[in-house]
C-alpha cells in the first residue's frame, strides 16, 4: 500500500486526538479512501462501489430487482423518475416521467449518494415505502407497495415480416432468453431482422458472445481482447440460430456503448449485417467485476478489446454503413426497413 505508514499514522491521530471524535466513522473512513484511490486512475470506467452501490449494480445485471419499478437518474443530486415500467408499481401508483423523489418513508435523501438514494427507495417485495414526490414545484406522498421488478432487457416486435429485436442492455436476459427467442423468429420465416442496439450501454462480455452468436458460425470471433497478461480472442460457442440467408440490420447510435459495439463491430468486419444510424460511444474496454466480504465491489478496467479485424474501438466507437442521423421521426428504424424490403 503506498504511503501506508503515513496513512496508518494518520488514522490513529485521528482517532486519538481529533474534537468531534463523535463525527469520526471508520467505515466512512474506507471507503472514501478506496474511492481516492479508484479516482485517481481518472478512468470514468473504474469505480469502487459501497455495498448499497454494489447491491444496485449487480441488480441491474442481474436483471431483477425488488422495487417500485421505475428508471431513475440524478439530476443534480435528486432523484428523478425518467420512465415509470409498464404495469409497475410505480405507475400503479401514478408516478410520471420528471418526478423528483426527494424523501422516503419521512426522511430526506438528497444529501445521499445516488447508489444510496436508489437504495432507500427499493425494499422487499410486498413491503410499503412513503415516498416524498416533488412535483411541478408542489410537495406530496405518495405510498407504493414494492414488488419483485423485471428489469426489461429484450422487447421484440414485428413490422410485417422483419422481425425489430431491441437489446436495453446486455445483461443475464441476454444470456439465458435470447437464443430461444431468435430460434422462435427463424422459424416464422422473416423477411429480414433488426437489432436495435441505440441508447444500450452495453453489459457482460458473454452476453455480447451469446448475442452474436445467434447470426455467426460457431466458433467465430467477435472481439480481440488484450490486457496485461496476454492476447486473446473472445469466440462464439453456439451455431447461429438465424439463416445465414436472413440479412440483417444493426441501428446504433451514440448510445450505443461497450458490448453493442462489440456485436456492431463482429458483425459488421464479418460482413453479416449492415449498420445503420450515427457514430457509436467509443469504449472498448473490458471491466472485471470484484465483490469483497463487506459486500462493497470494484469495477476495475483489466483489458482492451478490439473488433475481429484489430479495428481499435475505444475513443473512436463504430461508424455506421449507412448514417442516418436522428430526426423527430423514427428515420433510422425507417431506413433500416427499407434496406431489408430492397433485398
Amino acid at each position: 500500500m503506498p504511503k501506508a505508514q503515513i496513512l496508518e499514522a494518520l488514522w490513529k491521530i485521528i482517532e486519538q486526538d481529533y474534537l468531534h471524535d463523535d463525527k469520526i466513522s471508520a467505515d466512512d473512513a474506507a471507503y472514501d479512501a478506496a474511492e481516492a484511490i479508484v479516482n485517481s486512475l481518472d478512468d470514468p470506467y473504474s469505480t469502487f462501489y459501497r455495498p448499497a452501490g454494489s447491491r444496485a449494480f449487480q441488480s441491474r445485471i442481474q436483471g431483477e430487482v425488488s422495487g417500485i419499478g421505475a428508471q431513475v437518474e440524478d439530476r443534480d443530486g435528486v432523484l428523478t423518475i425518467t420512465t415509470p415500467l409498464s404495469n409497475s408499481p410505480a405507475e400503479k401508483a401514478g408516478l410520471k416521467p420528471n418526478d423528483q423523489i426527494i424523501g422516503v418513508d419521512g426522511e430526506s435523501i438528497l444529501d445521499l449518494p445516488y447508489e444510496e438514494m436508489v437504495d432507500r427507495v427499493r425494499g422487499p417485495k410486498g413491503s410499503k415505502a412513503t415516498l416524498r414526490i416533488l412535483r411541478n414545484g408542489n410537495e406530496f406522498d405518495v405510498v407504493v407497495t414494492r414488488d419483485t421488478i423485471k428489469v426489461p432487457e429484450i422487447d421484440i416486435k414485428w413490422q410485417g415480416e422483419i422481425a425489430v429485436v431491441k437489446l436495453m442492455q446486455f445483461g443475464k436476459l441476454s444470456e439465458t432468453d435470447l437464443r430461444p427467442q431468435m430460434q422462435h423468429i427463424q422459424d416464422q420465416h422473416p423477411q429480414g431482422i433488426i437489432l436495435d442496439l441505440r441508447n444500450n450501454p452495453g453489459g457482460l462480455l458473454h452476453a455480447a458472445t451469446v448475442v452474436a452468436s445467434n447470426f455467426l458460425p460457431k466458433g467465430s470471433g467477435i472481439a480481440i481482447i488484450r490486457s496485461r497478461s496476454g492476447e486473446r480472442t473472445e469466440r462464439t460457442e453456439d451455431e447461429p440460430t438465424i439463416d445465414a440467408s436472413v440479412p440483417v440490420v444493426v441501428l446504433v447510435n451514440g448510445g450505443s456503448a461497450s458490448a453493442s459495439e462489440i456485436v456492431s463491430a463482429a458483425l459488421q468486419d464479418a460482413k453479416r449485417a449492415t449498420i445503420v444510424g450515427e457514430l457509436t460511444y467509443g469504449k472498448g474496454t473490458v471491466q472485471e467485476v470484484l465483490e469483497f466480504s463487506d459486500k462493497s465491489s470494484l469495477k476495475l478496467t483489466i483489458a482492451e478489446w478490439l473488433s475481429p479485424l484489430a479495428h481499435k474501438i475505444d475513443g473512436i466507437g463504430v461508424k455506421p454503413d449507412v448514417l442516418v442521423p436522428a430526426g423527430e421521426r423514427d428515420d433510422q428504424l425507417t431506413r433500416a426497413i427499407s434496406i431489408l424490403k430492397a433485398r
